[in-house]
């Protein structure tokens, strides 16, 4: 984000989901004056740390990463496959590409060349958030402590949404523009 390219110095509204929402809060830690506004989907900065929540995570994350280590024919039967079997519905499977993954491969990357540690501090409210999640998934992408912080501040907006990971598909999507639209006034 950058007043060259946006033609206007004034903090902005940032919207993300999945990986987007990681990215989201790093920049809003590094360089929270450019950032009016959070409205992150599905993703919290906080994320579970007991045993189901990180198998679950580390065998899709991994598989998902040897997919774009694979690249190619391989890696590209291996993400559609992966994908046709969870049910994904967000995009036609045959767009889906091995090259995706690359936020998965380099994060793992870093986490085990890092004993452990990701290399960016969590992100503490400094902004406005909006934050919506799914609640039909095998697990939560964030925790509670996230949703208490969230509650605590008046100028921010939880939505639980009774959709899995995708919130903003289908006729919740309506409902979740809706609110999105109401917590901008």
């Amino acid at each position: 984000i950058n007043a060259e390219y946006m033609g206007s110095s004034e903090p902005v509204i940032l919207v993300a989901h999945d990986w987007g929402c990681v990215l989201a809060y790093i920049l809003a830690n590094k360089y929270p004056d450019l950032i009016s506004r959070l409205i992150v989907l599905d993703i919290g900065p906080l994320i579970p740390r007991d045993f189901n929540f990180l198998f679950f995570a580390m065998s899709y994350q991994l598989y998902n990463a040897l997919s774009f280590l694979l690249g190619g024919i391989g890696g590209n039967l291996m993400i559609r496959s992966f994908l046709l079997l969870s049910g994904y519905r967000a995009r036609p499977i045959s767009e889906c590409k091995a090259s995706m993954n690359y936020l998965y491969y380099y994060y793992w990357k870093r986490l085990l060349l890092n004993a452990g540690k990701p290399g960016w501090s969590i992100y503490s409210i400094k902004h406005p958030v909006f934050f919506a999640f799914g609640l039909k998934k095998p697990l939560m992408f964030h925790t509670k402590k996230w949703l208490d912080q969230l509650e605590a501040q008046k100028n921010c907006m939880v939505l639980p949404l009774p959709v899995g990971h995708w919130v903003m598909l289908g006729k919740n999507g309506v409902e979740l523009n809706n609110a999105i639209t109401r917590w901008l006034k």
